[in-house]
């Protein structure tokens, strides 16, 4: 038996698209998925997809990882890493107000009793998240852009900047992202 899911088998999870060179893990979980794979995507053991998640090429998610598209989903681009145990979520509940968890809750009774934020989370070109981080609904990491292990990240994160919010201070720097894009650009261009 393969450590990798064939092509079959990731159409019958629920993979529409599947680019050429793919390596998924046989231990990744799945719940009600609509994905597509660029080519010479990788996904690691114990990784859980959840909804509607769009993967480009040449993109690694290591083990661990949760991403919980749901219906608005989750893009990432190309040449793009998620380190261990990154959870992105496209949906959350709302977790200052008074509300009851949606989990808890039928269909007919979430609209009543909860509050569920709920939108598109986008990962650009070349963006490299650090272990442990988690994105919330709504981010969106532009291109070139990386963050720190255990980094919370709830809105956007600049082209080329790195992000950190350890130890209750934001760091923001500026990446060398003219360097970057030569990298970027070089890369893109060789023989698969």
């Amino acid at each position: 038996m393969s450590e990798f899911l064939n092509k079959n088998q990731l159409k019958k999870i629920g993979f529409f698209k599947i680019g050429k060179g793919c390596k998924i893990s046989n231990k990744i979980s799945c719940y009600k998925v609509k994905a597509s794979l660029g080519d010479n995507v990788r996904i690691d053991d114990h990784v859980c997809l959840k909804g509607k998640i769009s993967l480009k090429s040449n993109i690694h998610i290591a083990r661990g990882c949760t991403l919980s598209g749901g219906n608005k989903g989750i893009f990432v681009d190309s040449y793009t890493n998620l380190s261990n145990y990154v959870q992105i979520f496209s949906m959350s509940d709302d977790y200052f107000m008074p509300f009851i968890p949606g989990g808890a809750l039928s269909n007919a009774n979430r609209n009543k009793f909860a509050k569920i934020h709920n939108k598109k989370v986008y990962i650009g070109k070349a963006v490299l998240v650090g272990a442990f981080s988690i994105i919330l609904p709504g981010s969106i990491l532009n291109n070139f852009s990386s963050t720190a292990a255990y980094s919370v990240i709830y809105r956007t994160i600049k082209e080329g900047f790195y992000h950190s919010n350890l130890y209750k201070k934001i760091s923001l720097k500026r990446r060398n992202l003219k360097q970057m894009k030569m990298m970027y650009n070089k890369v893109s261009k060789l023989k698969k």
